[in-house]
């Protein structure tokens, strides 16, 4: 359990092998490229970047995803809610992903897909406009003569025009208008009216301003000469041609893409994004007229081997190898058992640790653990975790970081119920003699396995929070003093460390002694000496970069308070009062699934008494005596009450869940990585395949 000891190469080669060193490094992938253009500057050599076509893998990328997405509105994927809510990939073996690329010929499926969609397109194109016209020209059904005839009128005209009810009443109390036009209704939709008026010729600009004026609505006539309903008929014939040609149209794609097609097409996806990284990848790589440069970082157990195959199958190639040193950007691998492997999440939420520090994981994982199974504290709850995220890990054990991230959950589970058992909450209070009778088994179970019932003694339990606080603070201070140890930094170890632990260890050991009275008159004085000398100590060291010794001592005597530096008094009090929402969480749980075991038991009576409001309405009385009845019956009544509770605590389950978690996280990344844990690490990523939609792994057994 470490972050894994890397080795600095640097990678000359001819110019001539370059493309065959990256295409080797790639199907390799032990080596982290990083840049290396100012080597090139130093030796005054100019130099290109090793060229992959990246404009081609780009394109090749962009088809196969209008492949997928014309695949995925021909087969609506069905995803279950739990995937839609996670970053699901598609994992297949390396041989499942050459497969997939060898039977997938990329440019011929997307040339094809692509003319069969424009066809599509064009029959959807023409059978909107068809639709546009047919209910343009069914606002004139009614005229039966050609619409030609109708324009070459000499001594009248004829307008079709759309208003209300209201509208035409108005026009009939006006005398200019019915002196000028005549009109008959023609449709009548709703409040909508349609109208054919008709006048003499010369009157038509007069008579359509009087329309306007009281509301009428001009529609013009369609741009053809024959009768309407012919032009309809052609339409209908029309529009179920292109229907049926966009159905062929369709069999045409769905014999294209077929389903079976759809993981396939995933992997090709998967490829092209692994191609176009590595392109980028390889720009890296540097090339002047004769020799190449690569450099990067390799794990150190891959170094002797790798080195040996490259020299081996590349002659003229040299390799140099050495460790780096503080101030260089390595990339972070840590080696994790299986046991300890899920919570590395938890580093990856706060940032990959420097790769000259320590590896926290399994300094967090157990303190992780510890303060969600407080804040979740329920045995039936903890049941209920184990058993789901169990189910998780079996649904995603392909999928390496889902699977550890459920197993996560899975230990979460099991502290949950030891906390449970030890607070005695199992489901709240399923056991109360209420819900399981008198003297039952659970009942006596709880009475002897309770250690600390937060509710009875929230005094002590706040306590026992604010100690579990106290100590942590303690460890994330003996992991600085671990971590400054591990780089040699023995003025830190010391001054910022263990100063720090004599000074606060003796303030907490002198109040608790003041306070209780405990120890005597020796751990008074005892304690009080070794706070004084932290004060004096640390006033003296805390400034210690500052340029002169009154600078020093001022910076020495803020930064004890805590305004200045990475630690302080009101630091460290603050941080041990945040610790108290653990029993606040725990709780919290423990009173709201209460709450719903007291509302279960009370939903018979309470739905009992509203049938009698019913017995108020004449007609519904002898439905409120059957359902009365029904509501007596202590089968009827516990189906009731277990319904209720199953609901009530699923419901606490998730909330009081995600309470836990975030809450706990919350502990660690700002009360307890503050103190030790330095950032800066960034994931060792090898050159090789890497996609954003696919992952390759061996086959797992179930």
């Amino acid at each position: 359990m470490a972050i894994e000891k890397m080795k600095k190469l640097t990678i000359l080669f001819p110019v001539r092998e370059g493309e065959e060193i990256e295409e080797w490094l790639y199907s390799r992938k032990v080596l982290h490229l990083t840049a290396i253009e100012r080597d090139f500057q130093k030796i005054n050599c100019s130099c290109t970047p090793l060229h992959l076509d990246e404009q081609a893998a780009s394109e090749k990328l962009a088809r196969v995803k209008e492949i997928i997405t014309e695949g995925n509105s021909l087969h609506k994927p069905h995803k279950a809610f739990i995937d839609g809510m996670l970053p699901v990939k598609t994992v297949v073996t390396g041989d499942e992903l050459r497969e997939a690329i060898e039977a997938v010929d990329l440019d011929a499926l997307h040339a094809q897909v692509k003319k069969v969609r424009q066809a599509i397109n064009n029959c959807a194109g023409r059978l909107n406009h068809l639709l546009a016209e047919k209910k343009q020209l069914t606002q004139f059904a009614f005229l039966s003569v050609p619409i030609g005839e109708i324009r070459r009128v000499q001594r009248v005209f004829l307008i079709v025009a759309e208003g209300s009810p209201s509208g035409i009443t108005h026009l009939s109390r006006d005398a200019e208008a019915v002196a000028l036009l005549a009109w008959e209704v023609k449709r009548a939709a709703g409040s909508t009216r349609m109208l054919l008026f008709a006048g003499r010729k010369g009157d038509e600009e007069k008579c359509t301003d009087i329309l306007r004026a009281h509301g009428f609505r001009i529609i013009d006539y369609p741009e053809f000469e024959g009768r309407i309903s012919d032009r309809l008929g052609e339409i209908a014939r029309g529009e179920a041609a292109e229907l049926a040609a966009m159905k062929l149209h369709h069999g045409e794609m769905v014999e294209l893409l077929p389903a079976d097609l759809t993981q396939k097409l995933e992997c090709v996806k998967g490829y092209w994004e692994s191609e176009k990284r590595r392109a980028e990848r390889a720009r890296a790589m540097l090339c002047s007229k004769r020799v190449g440069m690569a450099r990067g970082y390799a794990r150190a157990a891959d170094v002797p081997l790798l080195v040996s195959d490259m020299e081996q199958k590349f002659p003229g190639v040299s390799v140099v190898s050495e460790d780096p040193v503080p101030g260089e950007n390595v990339p972070v691998s840590i080696r994790l058992s299986r046991w300890w492997r899920p919570g590395q999440l938890m580093v990856t939420m706060f940032g990959l640790p420097d790769y000259f520090t320590l590896d926290p994981t399994p300094f967090l994982t157990l303190v992780f653990l510890l303060f969600f199974g407080i804040c979740f504290a329920d045995v039936v709850y903890g049941l209920m975790l184990i058993v789901f995220s169990h189910m998780l890990i079996k649904r995603y054990r392909r999928q390496e970081n889902l699977r550890e991230f459920f197993r996560l959950f899975l230990y979460g589970g099991v502290s949950t119920m030891i906390f449970g058992v030890l607070t005695g909450s199992w489901a709240a209070d399923i056991y109360n003699p209420d819900y399981l009778g008198q003297n039952n088994f659970l009942w006596r179970l709880v009475q002897k396995t309770t250690v600390l019932d937060m509710l009875a003694k929230p005094v002590i339990a706040l306590v026992v929070a604010l100690s579990i606080g106290v100590l942590t603070q303690f460890y994330g201070i003996v992991m600085r003093i671990i971590k400054d140890v591990k780089q040699s930094n023995w003025q830190g170890a010391l001054y910022d460390g263990v100063l720090w632990l004599v000074y606060l260890g003796g303030l907490l050991m002198f109040a608790i002694s003041f306070i209780s009275g405990a120890g005597g008159e020796i751990v008074k004085k005892a304690s009080l000496f070794a706070v004084l000398v932290g004060i004096v100590g640390l006033i003296l060291t805390q400034g210690r970069e500052q340029k002169g010794w009154p600078a020093r001592i001022i910076t020495g005597v803020v930064s004890l308070y805590g305004i200045l530096g990475g630690y302080g008094t009101t630091s460290f009090v603050g941080d041990v009062l945040s610790y108290s929402r653990l029993l606040a969480l725990g709780l919290n749980t423990y009173i709201v699934g209460m709450s719903f075991n007291i509302i279960a038991k009370i939903t018979p009576q309470i739905l009992i008494s509203l049938t009698s409001i019913l017995s108020i309405v004449p007609f519904l009385a002898p439905m409120g005596a059957v359902a009365a009845r029904i509501l007596s019956n202590s089968i009827v009544a516990a189906i009731i009450i277990a319904a209720v509770m199953i609901g009530g605590h699923l419901f606490n389950f998730i909330m009081s869940i995600l309470s836990a978690f975030v809450h706990s996280a919350r502990l660690i990344l700002l009360e307890f990585f503050g103190r030790f844990y330095q950032t800066g690490g960034g994931w060792f990523s090898p050159h090789g395949f890497e996609s954003e939609s696919v992952e390759i792994a061996a086959r797992i057994k179930d």
